[in-house]
């Protein structure tokens, strides 16, 4: 017996009216906008409770029960354990990286403990211990995501899907049981999104319960919503979301803190950011609004590296003598970083930048973080100018100090970038000292990101291909940390070089598996549409088929065409694009 049953009959089946009364309280009880509205408020006259931020009606069927997600702990509270607590973290992750927007990047920093209390148990059954599952990935997500923007869930929505890295949802078990469970038990849900491939197994759930419950289906309250991706996920609960947190940055005060918020995240590149659309994003919405010269000032610079991160390479503007001595020296220098960076991708001269840059530099016993972020943007600008070994120099200083500050896991961005300049010249017994010597540092170190970690697996396994050694090549990618999200560049790359290291090792069928795996992702074309473009580019030379044609066509992809412009006379355009590219 559940609560719609009760609406239609009066009958309690064993089950309180208290209980049934606190179903009523809550908006996913409350069937408002039905034909069950009237006995409602005839059993219950009080105030209708709406989720708050952060909270979401989860569904299980192991134990048959609806849950009330949040972050408030009790007696009933129950732990989120197994592969439920992987997909919260992976969900933290994944919202990180593909919000549209942001309204408070200190938000980003929070690693909410969620908690799920009984909402209802039909069966009586004494409830478990922990809460265990993958199919809580999209509603974890949606619940983490109001979070992070302070925009409750819409209270007649619930939702299941098992998440994955790259935001794509797939398949439940027991689907047509958990609609069965919403309908019964809390017809206040009257949208319930789901994976795609299931929508014709909800629906005909949905008729059935109906059925069951003797109501036509023309009298239906429960709309199924099928659902792709994590993003397709959000516009759909939240349609209005810009224009809300537009309102809030009506107010000059609001909008200047978030301006100052986002130029400390983009100056200092937090590792908690995995994706920069919503930085740019933010930041062309507040240069909207006529801020004053200083904020002006930081987002303009903000705008510019998101833009960057976001596979638009204009090279940035050298900043004023006058603009750099009103700034700390820690930001200074990391400003000009970004500079020597925008240079190295995009610019005309970037080594003439690194030369400019590498004048800023203290000596080594008086180097601070500021001096080794520097050092690494000098060291990608110089193979940026194919001045490799000025570059392999720049970034062992680089990782010196950083390793001489005590801050190994911040060394990683210079690490990677001397791993791609050491696997193209084949210089196999450098890497391997550096396998010994500086990753287990890294490793070891507590401030130590799956972001950088995944950026380093990456590069260390497209060194060992590029060395001949795919086997290790093949063993690092295959465990980057592909359960986790990891910014699309990365994963891009991860996986074009995880199809380099099966042609390696004689396996094209895999291979071309993975290169289709790359050029299906449904994701914004940049890095998909560069990294596609670079396994296609693999794929014809391996089989003989680097022809003027493809480079025509692979010239009009913005950053592989300037990479064609830069190609020394003499080179071969096939091999330097496809060996030479950043990721």
């Amino acid at each position: 017996m559940g609560l719609t049953r009760w609406l239609l009959t009066g009958e309690r089946g064993g089950i309180s009216q208290r209980s049934l009364r606190g179903q009523l309280a809550t908006s996913w009880g409350f069937p408002a906008s039905t034909f069950l509205e009237e006995r409602a408020r005839a059993q219950w006259s009080g105030p209708v409770i709406p989720p708050n931020v952060g909270e979401t009606l989860l569904v299980s069927v192991r134990v048959e029960a609806l849950w009330h997600l949040g972050s408030e702990r009790g007696p009933m509270a129950l732990e989120l354990r197994g592969s439920a607590a992987a997909s919260a973290e992976l969900s933290r992750r994944l919202v990180t990286r593909d919000l549209p927007l942001y309204d408070d990047p200190n938000r980003l920093h929070r690693s909410r403990a969620f908690v799920a209390r009984p909402f209802v148990i039909p069966r009586a059954e004494a409830p478990p211990a922990t809460l265990d599952g993958a199919s809580y990935g999209l509603s974890l997500s949606l619940a983490i995501a109001s979070d992070m923007l302070r925009l409750p869930l819409p209270p007649d929505l619930a939702a299941t899907g098992v998440l994955h890295a790259d935001g794509t949802i797939s398949p439940v078990d027991g689907l047509a049981r958990k609609v069965a469970l919403i309908l019964e038990h809390a017809p206040g849900i009257h949208r319930f999104f789901v994976p795609g491939p299931q929508l014709d197994e909800a629906c005909e759930a949905v008729k059935e319960t109906l059925f069951d419950l003797g109501i036509s289906h023309d009298r239906g309250w429960l709309s199924i919503q099928p659902v792709g991706t994590f993003g397709e996920a959000f516009t759909l609960a939240w349609p209005d979301a810009i224009d809300r947190l537009r309102e809030r940055w009506q107010d000059r005060e609001v909008a200047s803190r978030l301006a100052e918020q986002l130029h400390r995240v983009a100056l200092f590149d937090s590792p908690v950011v995995l994706g920069w659309p919503a930085i740019e994003t933010c930041a062309e919405e507040l240069m909207a609004r006529n801020p004053e010269d200083r904020d002006r000032q930081r987002l303009a610079l903000v705008r510019a590296i998101a833009r960057r991160h976001n596979g638009h390479k204009e090279p940035h503007p050298w900043p004023s003598d006058s603009d750099l001595a009103q700034q700390p020296r820690a930001a200074r220098l990391r400003h000009v970083a970004h500079v020597v960076q925008s240079e190295a991708e995009g610019g005309e001269d970037p080594g003439g930048s690194a030369d400019r840059a590498l004048r800023l530099v203290r000596r080594r016993l008086e180097r601070a973080s500021e001096d080794a972020v520097l050092l690494g943007a000098v060291g990608r600008a110089f193979g940026a100018a194919d001045r490799d070994e000025d570059a392999i120099s720049a970034l062992r200083e680089a990782i010196a100090t950083w390793q001489d500050i005590g801050s190994p896991a911040d060394s990683t961005h210079a690490l990677c970038e001397l791993l791609r300049l050491l696997g193209v010249a084949g210089r196999a017994a450098e890497i391997d000292v550096i396998t010994r010597r500086d990753l287990p540092l890294i490793e070891t170190d507590p401030r130590m990101s799956d972001k950088s970690l995944g950026f380093v697996r990456v590069a260390l396994g497209r060194a060992y291909v590029q060395v001949g050694r795919p086997e290790e090549g093949f063993r690092e990618l295959s465990e980057a940390p592909e359960g986790r999200a990891l910014p699309l560049i990365a994963e891009a790359g991860r996986l074009r070089w995880l199809s380099r290291a099966h042609d390696a090792l004689g396996r094209p069928n895999e291979a071309d598996a993975v290169r289709d795996r790359l050029s299906s992702k449904q994701a914004p074309p940049y890095p998909w549409e560069l990294q596609t473009g670079l396994a296609l580019l693999d794929a014809a030379r391996r089989d003989g088929r680097a022809t003027p044609p493809l480079r025509e066509r692979l010239s009009r992809l913005r950053e592989l065409g300037r990479s064609l412009e830069r190609c020394p006379e003499g080179r071969d355009w096939a091999a330097h694009l496809t060996e030479r590219s950043r990721y």
